[in-house]
């Protein structure tokens, strides 16, 4: 057996336990190892940690813990002797995965937090046990004696009776999330309810009970709800270090009240905050804020704290050497001290890495002894002193152990504007004057200064800043600007835009060139003219596209008016001219040769054919240019040519007086020419029908003079007839190619 132990403390030896730890380990009844140390007295043992090493660490590895329902033997056996189990040592079973945990009749020294774990659900105590009781099967271990809880666990029922909770008695449940302080209990005490997931706290009890709170008794940061009874008439540092948003006081307390609904703990005879929260509001009727109030909202980071000006002080903790948390927040980037106060302890200046002073004279550094004297220690954290007191601070004694104290600088002003204007700082503050001066000024006459972002109207503007500040200037338009392009200046132009006044009218006009239509503008709209209202500066594109062949232009010029009628060789050659929508112009020629003609007035080209004794003279007119006619061999070839646009040819033999072969060339891009090919077809009217010939399998489609779709046709080698309803003229288009005209006389 000696040669097993020698070996067992070698192992662990080598694993970095020290052997002194504990003496022998023993199989519990539920097959657990637990680890024991022999007591003075040679008849009784304590149970241990592991190790002293490893108990902030739990055990080395989870297969080593005990676990589940856990019996702790009266008695163990080593090397033939018996020993009774007399005491628990402190973390004896720290992070054991423990359910139900059972105390022997022979455990009469349980020393400090013997386990610490979330799954323990069930505490029972041997009903023989002198010292210790579970008493009304309440979960726990209780003093007897004492009326004392020392261990609880999730499914602890305090029972009335119980005078105190032991400092750990719950600590690190994450399980427990509600308990009921019973009347009976009058003390809680340090770290109690560390319980991270604890939601809800009852108090029980009247002003005839007396209950404190001790240090750090409640730690959750789930609790965020606090009502404190009347009976509490002592609350210690830090006793709430929790997440509360929500505080009240029983009225009938006699020490401490929430005035003003403040959600804070306020000690009613000296006016001192001692308990804050997320959402307290200080009231002015307090004077002092205890250094573990805890005020503020804990996921607040890089905090920037400004005490009231009517708060005198920080007050310390009965514990003189303990300070914070004074504000919840995570980080605090500086705190700004009111003037007036008399001193401030040193305790409270090594809470935050950068303090404002708002006074000249530096207050009484006290606390901590021998630590304030001069020369004692050197801090190098910021201390903030108003302008032209640097030497008072850093001449005082305790001040001048702080290796960085610097004057305040002044504060800065900053200047930004939105479109259309800027803004400039005039004069900057400066120490001893706090008052800044900034312009703003519009791009130009048609916009005007509004205002500044804080609402003032004034400029310049002179202000006084109580920190660093950025103002923004805004500006109106008086009038806007409408500009207006072709968005293809080979396609068309744009007449009207220019200044309006604000939601005053303006007009803008799309003209098309060549053979180009007007689309729509850049913001969709169609209408030409377009009329809009300007409310600010705007931009528009005149969007233009190729018009389309379809319909011949035709129609009578003489002597630049539309309107007329001529008489050549006592044929008469009668215009009726009539307009539909500003743009169609219908011609009928009367007397021997009718041609009636579809004429359609785009984008300023009037393109126009007179028909006289078997000579075709073909004119094209742009703008105020007229182009005509030259006479080969009875063919009349008529040709336009103007700015890269052409309009080519005309053939008419001396038996047909109408349109046969059409060979036209358009504009087709910027780049260049395109020409269309040439169909050789013929169009002619014949006994009652109007043939095609020549159509090499394209699609013939008939038109009439509106651009109605008549009757569709194809076929690869026949000529192709179609039905000429009645006198007049119609359009023949083949393919691609562009239309053809077709007069029927009857």
């Amino acid at each position: 057996m000696k040669k097993k132990l020698f070996l067992l403390v070698a192992a662990l030896v080598a694993m970095g336990v020290s052997a002194q730890d504990f003496d022998f380990r023993s199989v519990a009844p539920n097959g657990q190892v637990l680890w024991y140390k022999i007591n003075p007295d040679n008849e009784s043992v304590t149970l241990v940690p592991y190790s002293e090493e490893w108990r902030h660490y739990h055990y080395p590895s989870e297969s080593m813990m005990p676990a589940g329902n856990l019996t702790i033997p009266d008695t163990v056996r080593y090397e033939g002797n018996a020993y009774a189990v007399t005491a628990m040592r402190a973390e004896a079973l720290r992070g054991c995965p423990v359910i139900a945990l059972h105390i022997p009749a022979t455990m009469v020294d349980i020393i400090g937090s013997i386990i610490e774990t979330s799954v323990l659900s069930q505490i029972t105590v041997d009903p023989d046990n002198p010292v210790y009781d579970s008493r009304n099967n309440c979960n726990a271990i209780i003093h007897t004696a004492t009326n004392r809880l020392v261990k609880g666990c999730s499914s602890t029922i305090i029972p009335n009776g119980i005078v105190a909770i032991k400092d750990h008695a719950f600590h690190g449940n994450e399980a427990l999330t509600s308990i009921t302080i019973p009347p009976s209990v009058r003390n809680i005490e340090y770290r109690a309810f560390s319980c991270p997931n604890l939601t809800s706290v009852t108090f029980q009890g009247d002003a005839s009970s007396e209950l404190i709170i001790g240090d750090e008794a409640f730690g959750s940061q789930s609790l965020t709800e606090l009502h404190i009874p009347a009976h509490v008439f002592g609350i210690e540092r830090a006793a709430f270090i929790c997440n509360l948003e929500h505080i009240t006081v029983d009225e009938e307390n006699p020490f401490f009240d929430s005035r003003d609904n403040c959600n804070a703990i306020i000690e009613s005879n000296t006016n001192i905050l001692i308990v804050g929260s997320k959402n307290t509001v200080i009231p002015t009727s307090v004077t002092k804020i205890r250094s573990d109030a805890n005020i503020g909202d804990p996921r607040e980071t890089n905090a920037h704290i400004v005490i009231p000006d009517w708060i005198t002080g920080i007050h310390p903790t009965s514990h003189h050497e303990y300070f914070g948390p004074l504000f919840a927040a995570q980080s605090i980037a500086d705190i700004t001290i009111p003037a007036g106060w008399q001193n401030i302890d040193l305790g409270v200046v090594w809470m935050f890495q950068k303090i404002i002073f708002l006074d000249s004279t530096p207050p009484i550094l006290t606390g901590w002894g021998r630590h304030v004297a001069a020369g004692e220690f050197s801090d190098d954290r910021q201390i903030i002193v108003p302008c032209g007191s640097l030497a008072a601070w850093q001449s005082n004694p305790g001040w001048s152990n702080f290796t960085n104290i610097r004057e305040l600088d002044a504060p800065q002003i900053s200047v930004t504007a939105t479109e259309h204007g800027s803004a400039r700082v005039v004069t900057q503050p400066s120490c001893g004057n706090d008052t800044a001066t900034v312009s703003a000024t519009a791009e130009d006459e048609r916009w005007h200064f509004s205002l500044w972002s804080d609402g003032s109207t004034q400029n310049p503007y002179t202000l006084v800043l109580n920190g660093d500040s950025t103002l923004t200037a805004y500006f109106s338009i008086d009038s806007a600007n409408v500009t207006a392009s072709a968005a293809n200046p080979r396609m068309g132009s744009v007449v009207g835009g220019g200044n309006a006044p604000v939601n005053g009218t303006i007009t803008l006009t799309a003209v098309p060139s060549g053979n180009n239509i007007f689309l729509c503008w850049s913001n969709g709209v169609t209408d030409n003219p377009y009329t809009l209202t300007a409310t600010t500066d705007t931009v528009l594109s005149a969007m233009f596209t190729v018009q389309d062949t379809l319909i011949l232009h035709d129609t009578v010029y003489i002597n630049k008016y539309i309107h007329d009628t001529t008489f050549v060789n006592n044929y008469v050659h009668d215009t009726l001219i009539q307009y539909v929508n500003q743009y169609i112009h219908d011609t009928t020629f009367v007397n021997n040769y009718v041609h009636d003609t579809l004429i359609q007035y785009v984008n300023h080209y009037v393109h126009d054919t007179v028909f006289v004794n078997n000579y075709v003279h073909d004119t094209v007119r742009i703008t105020t240019q007229l182009i005509d006619t030259t006479i080969i061999n009875n063919f009349q070839y008529d040709t336009m040519i103007f700015n890269t646009y052409i309009y080519d040819t005309v053939y008419v033999s001396a038996r047909y007086y109408d349109t046969i072969f059409v060979h036209d060339t358009v504009y087709i891009t910027e780049e260049g020419i395109g020409d269309i090919e040439t169909l050789n077809a013929k169009v002619y009217f014949n006994r009652g029908q109007i043939v095609v010939e020549g159509s090499d399998g394209n699609t013939v489609t008939l038109y009439d003079v509106t651009g109605r779709v008549l009757a569709t046709k194809q076929d690869y080698y026949a000529p192709l007839r179609f039905d000429a309803p009645a006198t007049g003229t119609y359009m023949i288009k083949i393919g691609k190619f562009p239309a053809r005209k077709v007069v029927v006389v009857r």
